[in-house]
């Protein structure tokens, strides 16, 4: 799972709500894909990805963060400063240590990693008591498990920190993170990075870039594909722009996730020569007219999928949906087969081709 910040179009559009997008609902998917655990205000909610079940919800105070462990029994959760593991077929909740996210999960389930003040902390589950600790340079926004032992890998920024042996290597890259994974029978990281290019006054672009990293560091990142957003989203003759970029969890696949513009010809060329990208602007009649130009400009979320092999495949197309019913958090099925999304409060599996 990747909670990801579809705020950035409200940063670099400066268009407060143009696109609409719904408040932030935060999920995971069971291994086996029949049940999502999905936060919300009232507690943990697990819905049955058929349909043909009642939902459960599982009473907690404010859950951020929900992560499924490899076998399928248990969902680690932060609630308040409080950390717990939540039993999916009973919803027994067991106190932790306290960790906070990002969390990553050892492939056979017995150990979970989250972080504590510039410190990555393993938690032995069965005992539930810190069995290790890693001093990190700083507290990370991602974290995964690299193989079966001890290995893992965080990122902040353009930053790429690796533990191998109980050391920690970093290494710095051009473009901002946005998701990392192993690729399947490698020793290899993929990293998706993103790019905003802005120029004061003026439209916004962004860039994705997916790089390949060897996980002991010792080798430069080597670059395998690069594209604007026209190009990474398909789309030809509109304005569009780039949000997010996820890599799968087998590091074959990749999912750009952006919007495109959908309003009268000629209306957002308008917004910004008015200075509508222009945050300095303090007249009031200026920014009344510009609200109104604000409020007949229409947005829609396009997502799409690249298989990444020796040459990058061609778009698929996942989604095109109005962007006033997209909240801002998606994620990959653990099998890398499905694109998890809310439309609203319907949780939409989109299946890979």
């Amino acid at each position: 799972m990747a909670k990801l910040n579809l705020g950035l179009l409200v940063l670099v559009l400066v268009v407060g709500n143009v696109a609409g997008c719904k408040p932030s609902i935060e999920a995971d998917l069971s291994p086996n894909g029949r049940t999502a655990a999905i936060t919300r205000d009232r507690g943990l909610l697990f819905r049955d990805t058929s349909g043909q079940a009642s939902d459960r919800l599982v009473s907690l105070k404010g859950p951020e963060s929900p992560v499924y462990s490899p076998d399928g029994k248990w969902v680690v959760v932060a609630s308040g400063k409080k950390t717990y593991l939540v039993e999916e077929s009973t919803g027994y909740l067991s106190l932790i240590p306290s960790i906070s996210p990002p969390y990553a999960w050892k492939p056979d389930s017995s150990e979970l990693c989250g972080t504590r003040a510039n410190q990555a902390v393993v938690v032995h589950v069965a005992s539930k008591e810190v069995c290790r600790t890693y001093a990190l340079p700083e507290n990370p926004e991602h974290a995964i498990w690299l193989g079966t032992q001890r290995d893992l890998a965080f990122t902040r920024g353009h930053r790429l920190h690796v533990v191998t042996n109980g050391k920690v290597q970093s290494l710095n890259v051009d473009g901002s993170i946005t998701s990392i994974a192993q690729k399947e029978k490698s020793q290899t990281i993929v990293l998706t990075e993103m790019f905003v290019r802005s120029q004061p006054k003026s439209i916004p672009a962004s860039d994705v870039r997916i790089e390949e990293v060897p996980m002991d560091l010792k080798d430069p990142p080597k670059q395998i594909w690069t594209a604007l957003d026209k190009e990474a989203l398909d789309i030809k003759d509109r304005f569009c722009i780039t949000v997010a970029s996820l890599v799968s969890p087998d590091g074959a696949r990749v999912a750009n996730v952006g919007f495109v513009d959908q309003s009268e010809p000629g209306l957002l060329k308008k917004f910004e020569a008015l200075g509508g990208f222009d945050e300095t602007i303090t007249d009031a009649k200026l920014k009344k007219r510009l609200q109104a130009l604000q409020k007949q400009m229409h947005f829609a979320a396009v997502m799409t999928c690249r298989e990444l092999g020796p040459s990058v495949g061609p778009p698929v197309k996942l989604l095109k949906q109005k962007s006033d019913q997209l909240t801002d958090s998606f994620f990959w099925s653990k099998d890398s087969r499905k694109f998890g999304v809310f439309l609203g409060e319907k949780l939409v599996l989109l299946p890979i081709p």
